[in-house]
């Protein structure tokens, strides 16, 4: 035969239940930076994403050919997502198939975070010797670089 509890049993555990789950939460917000300190060392703890983009504008249009008169046109942007103000320096350049490396551009660019700019750019080729030539934008810092080819027209 099952004896009723009584309701001083009840109350008795609800309270002890309860005096445990507000010591956790006491002992919890007592040691917040160090808990928060922890879970964000085991990287836990969400945090933003710091990264520059580098692309070029109208990708889709860019020059296949070298295309008579030998000037290509081409842009690119740069868009500073750091998080801080930065000076990026940029090298444009062609590369034939052979790897021999002719500079086209070598400057800085300060933007400030969030910021972008778009850069224009050109190339006379004078004589074109290899059936194919490419086209690098590089930020050497970050190692990170685009770029395109183009084929000999001729």
């Amino acid at each position: 035969m099952d004896i009723p509890k009584s309701n001083n049993h009840k109350k008795i555990r609800l309270l002890a239940i309860s005096g445990i789950v507000l010591a956790i939460f006491f002992i919890a917000y007592t040691y917040r930076f160090v808990i928060y300190r922890q879970l964000n060392n085991l990287k836990l703890i969400p945090t933003s994403e710091h990264f520059t983009e580098l692309y070029f504008e109208n990708s889709t249009t860019l020059p296949k050919k070298i295309p008579d008169g030998r000037i290509v046109y081409f842009s690119f942007t740069i868009h500073n997502l750091e998080g801080k103000n930065v000076d990026y320096h940029y090298s444009v350049y062609l590369q034939d198939e052979l790897g021999h490396i002719v500079t086209i551009d070598n400057r800085t660019q300060s933007l400030k975070d969030n910021e972008s700019k778009t850069i224009l750019e050109s190339y006379r080729f004078d004589s074109v010797n290899h059936p194919k030539e490419t086209i690098f934008v590089s930020l050497p810092e970050l190692n990170q670089d685009i770029h395109f080819s183009l084929i000999n027209a001729q």
